[in-house]
């Protein structure tokens, strides 16, 4: 045994030597799992009851695989509330969301096995559209699989529920806008995943569920899943029920036009079956999905999420390292649904799991992050120390309002982009605070431009721009697939425009009724002699005037609808009729001449020694207040014909 040990050491020191003088650095040892397979399921199978629990959930399943064996597989409880049906880890099937990405990029690299498909080649030589160039530069594969192709959010095209158009055609219809350069910016896209799929369809000359059956379910053994929507009828029993908090009636199933983005349903089984050869080096349990090479590939970072950072995309997988522990995987929300699935590729385990609710304020989206550092932290790698300042700090840099890269930049709904803004402040001692969904967070300075959570240690980067000022921060504890860059200027202006123009119309409104009562009791007395206007061309743009009040209060009126339209089923946003889109557009680039006349009236009346003061002053606040409208739209982006939304 001591001679083996002494062989093992020798080999080891070799091995070190050989590194070195490649110039390449020996790599750390990774620490192992030590706990028995009964105390890892033990401690998954607490942590899943425990949030439940915690967040009322009505169902969920979890799926543990160790060394590419199950340790654990377990369904929690109900399908269905109504029925009291309970969940079945093999035949219960819910929907996987965006974990359904992981189907394109594992389809993608297998014709990159074959030679069939260049990671580095512009995409358009393999589409029959062409996606234009921006910035001087062609979207390749390798950017839609690290999500940094340079697409901003879209809603349109993307999560309306008509099927009836082909996938080629719906993203032919629907090409985003460019916002960044290509592989400049991380920027998580619906839009690319599916493109990605449209690509496998053509190079395979088959339909998607064709593909995914023959390529994918197949050699994994996946015997309870689809892609098809809606689910086939001999399939529908086995669907489970997701629920909003609170409600005891079930979601509907939603459909996506761009199925290979969120059309999987899998049983968790299945998925425990995915997860087994992920960890197996892509052997599946009848065949080979790609080889062990392309998958190491697949797993290690591509894209950092900023500069120096062990966290951002690999090819298609979201990667990164805690406390010197590499992970990888990729989460799926859905509001009334929250799943996950993870690996700890050198340690050979992996989990899956599944919420049919979300819980209190969407809280189940933040399990993903809590319980791969809790699985870390217990299984694998002591509690490091705390994390400690180290100078310098470059916290007054940083200090300001940023939007995440991933967001509607145009349209009416460029407003919800704007509405998540993330403040950040610089503190005395050189720290930051930043405040998240999950709540406020303090981040220590670890050099210039790079700073560490205080709690988890998990790193914050900051990329500057030429002109050398803050451009951009990013850390896997904020959000694992976007970056956040400064606020633009709409962030400032919407409010004051929004604040200034409704103030103003509440007071105008009033003060025109007041003034019209009190002219009606003049005349009545016989005592009004501030009506008639000093010349027909006043009288003209009098008339003018009401006609344009009337249109700037019918605007304000349809988009109150709409919007309360949306609160009550955002669904509306997809389905309402191209005409109604039409003339809230044609209503809101009306009100820019309707303020003009509106400010010509005013002026009309400061010159009209009939009008009195009180008229002025409504006639004064309408007009500007019609103007301060005039640039909310317009800042907002919300003159849109084409309902490009």
């Amino acid at each position: 045994m001591r001679i083996r040990s002494n062989l093992a050491r020798i080999g080891r020191i070799l091995a070190a030597f050989l590194l070195l003088a490649l110039g390449a650095a020996p790599l750390p040892a990774q620490p192992r799992i030590e706990a028995d397979d009964a105390s890892i399921a033990r401690f998954f199978d607490a942590y899943m009851t425990a949030t439940m629990k915690r967040l009322d959930l009505p169902g969920g399943a979890l799926v543990v695989v160790r060394d590419g064996r199950p340790i654990l597989a377990k369904g929690y409880g109900y399908a269905d509330r109504a029925t009291k049906r309970p969940v079945d880890v093999e035949t219960s099937l819910f929907r996987a969301a965006s974990i359904s990405k992981l189907v394109p990029w594992l389809l993608v690299m297998q014709l990159v096995e074959e030679g069939r498909l260049d990671l580095d080649r512009d995409v358009n030589a393999y589409l029959d559209f062409r996606i234009p160039e921006a910035f001087g530069r062609a979207i390749t594969m390798r950017h839609l699989m690290t999500h940094s192709a340079g697409f901003p959010e879209r809603f349109h095209g993307v999560f309306d529920q008509d099927l009836s158009q082909p996938l080629g055609r719906r993203l032919r219809d629907n090409i985003p806008e460019r916002v960044h350069a290509p592989g400049s910016v991380v920027a998580y896209s619906n839009y690319g995943a599916a493109l990605a799929g449209y690509i496998v369809e053509r190079l395979r000359g088959e339909p998607w569920k064709r593909v995914v059956a023959r390529r994918f379910f197949a050699p994994l053994g996946m015997r309870h899943s689809t892609v098809l929507q809606p689910v086939p009828p001999a399939l529908r029993p086995r669907l489970v029920s997701t629920y909003d908090d609170g409600s005891d009636r079930p979601g509907p199933f939603r459909l996506t036009p761009l199925a290979p983005m969120g059309s999987l349903t899998p049983s968790a089984g299945d998925m425990g079956r995915l997860l087994a050869a992920l960890l197996r080096g892509g052997q599946g349990e009848e065949g080979r999905i790609v080889a062990a090479g392309t998958l190491r590939t697949m797993l290690s970072l591509q894209k950092p999420l900023g500069p120096g950072l062990p966290d951002g995309l690999g090819l298609g997988f979201l990667v990164g390292q805690y406390r010197g522990v590499r992970y990888a995987g990729h989460a799926g929300n859905m509001t009334t649904l929250a799943t996950d699935l993870e690996l700890l590729p050198d340690q050979g385990l992996g989990w899956y799991y599944v919420f049919s609710g979300q819980g209190p304020g969407e809280q189940a989206r933040q399990v993903r992050d809590a319980l791969l550092r809790t699985a870390i932290d217990r299984l694998v790698a002591p509690l490091a120390p705390a994390p400690r300042a180290t100078g310098p700090s470059s916290a007054a840099d940083v200090a300001g309002d940023y939007v995440s890269t991933r967001r509607i930049v145009s349209g009416p709904l460029m407003f919800s982009g704007l509405l998540n803004t993330m403040p950040v402040k610089a503190e005395r001692d050189g720290s930051l605070t930043i405040e998240t969904p999950g709540g406020m967070t303090r981040w220590l300075p670890a050099g210039r431009d790079h700073f560490v959570e205080a709690t988890s240690g998990v790193p914050l980067a900051v990329t500057r721009g030429a002109d050398g000022r803050v451009a951009r921060l990013a850390s896997a504890a904020l959000y694992p697939a976007a970056e956040f860059e400064r606020a633009p200027a709409q962030v400032v202006w919407v409010p004051i425009f929004a604040a200034f123009s409704f103030a103003i119309l509440l007071l105008a409104l009033p003060a025109r009724g007041l003034t019209a009562l009190v002219r009606r009791r003049r005349r009545r007395r016989g005592k009004d002699s501030s009506g008639a206007p000093a010349s027909e061309r006043d009288a003209q743009v009098r008339r003018w005037a009401r006609r344009a009040f009337r249109l700037v209060l019918a605007t304000i009126a349809a988009w109150g609808l709409f919007g309360i339209a949306l609160a009550i089923d955002f669904t509306f946003l997809f389905s309402a009729p191209a005409v109604l889109r039409w003339l809230l557009a044609l209503l809101t680039l009306l009100t820019g001449p309707a303020a003009v006349i509106l400010l010509a009236d005013a002026a009309l009346a400061w010159r009209d020694p009939g009008r009195g003061w009180a008229t002025r002053a409504g006639a004064t606040l309408l007009g500007f207040g019609a103007a301060g409208l005039t640039g909310l739209y317009l800042t907002l982006h919300v003159v849109d014909f084409a309902g490009d939304w």
